[in-house]
């Protein structure tokens, strides 16, 4: 009997042992989301040197309810991606974290890497790459079907640095007023244009399902966030062509207009790309599938400005409309 009650005290203590000790690492686990999304990197390297837990689970897989959780689900290493903590992934990476993961029903990180704006983009996305990360992006793992070339030219480069994903001291719509009146950042754009040249030299197989069904090209989605480096590149590039079309017909000028709304800050920089797309041959009078030039759909947003930029070119609307570079 005695022998049966110390048995037993032992698989108690036992038992408290590992529920205390899963308390502990859980909370960790939380403590090293939480320093990597605030870019407390002095935190992140301590709470390392104990790497007693997973480095590529995801938090929200716990088994008790009651713990507190972080916000979401995603892996430390996904979430120093989608953060644009550089500092941080490269420790994690070195302690073991997998770049060339992609968790399921999760964007890839590279994905996730591009969707944060950050001065050190261009750094994270090599260090991915270099620990195997597919430069292609896994599309089939992204929500929206894009590759990582595609994703690239989504970009922002204006001078706001923002991060989607960062708490913010005033409301979202004043966070997305200090981006709709940042300007044009040329040292940005040519960051995310040595991304885009660094990723396209290592694809080796070219696959995005998105440009298939839409037939958006990345130089589409440059001139959308008028990306004037990029934009440049794409055209010496002679992969794409500035009056290439969209499955609806619509071109790079379409994209530049139809998509940007009236904004009395970055007039300078919408007219600029406007420029640069004519001087390179784009034809303002190529109507899509709607029968609408660019000037029709600036028009429509009640975009004064550059309805006025295009209302010259209109005396040849009715040229034919296909497209030739």
């Amino acid at each position: 009997m005695e022998k049966s009650k110390k048995i037993l005290k032992i698989v108690v203590v036992l038992l408290i042992s590992l529920v205390v000790y899963r308390i502990l690492e859980h909370d960790q686990y939380v403590k090293l989301l939480d320093a990597i999304k605030e870019h407390d990197n002095q935190k992140v390297e301590r709470i390392l040197r104990w790497n007693y837990f997973d480095l590529d689970k995801q938090s929200g897989h716990f088994p008790w309810a009651w713990l507190p959780e972080s916000d979401d689900c995603y892996s430390p290493l996904e979430t120093a991606c989608k953060y644009g903590n550089y500092k941080a992934a490269k420790m994690l990476i070195k302690k073991g974290a997998d770049a060339g993961r992609v968790q399921e029903e999760h964007f890839s990180l590279l994905y996730l890497s591009m969707e944060s704006t950050e001065s050190d983009d261009f750094n994270l996305i090599k260090l991915l790459v270099q620990n195997g990360a597919d430069p292609n992006g896994a599309p089939d793992d992204d929500h929206d079907g894009s590759s990582s070339l595609e994703n690239c030219a989504r970009m922002d480069c204006g001078d706001y640095y923002y991060n989607n994903y960062l708490s913010t001291t005033g409301s979202w719509e004043e966070e997305l007023k200090k981006r709709y009146e940042a300007n044009y950042d040329e040292k940005k754009a040519v960051m995310i244009t040595n991304i885009y040249h660094y990723l396209d030299e290592r694809i080796q197989n070219y696959n995005n399902p998105e440009e298939q069904i839409t037939g958006a090209t990345p130089m589409h989605w440059a001139a959308n966030f008028q990306n004037m480096a990029l934009i440049q590149y794409l055209i010496d590039q002679g992969r794409y062509r500035v009056n290439d079309k969209d499955h609806d017909g619509q071109t790079c000028l379409h994209y530049l207009v139809r998509f940007e709304k009236p904004n009395e800050y970055n007039k300078k920089w919408k007219e600029d790309t406007l420029v640069l797309l004519i001087n390179n041959g784009a034809d303002p009078t190529i109507k899509d599938k709607e029968g609408k030039t660019p000037y029709d759909y600036a028009v429509e947003n009640k975009d004064d400005y550059l309805a006025g930029l295009l209302k010259p070119y209109m005396k040849n609307s009715d040229k034919d409309s296909g497209a030739t570079d």
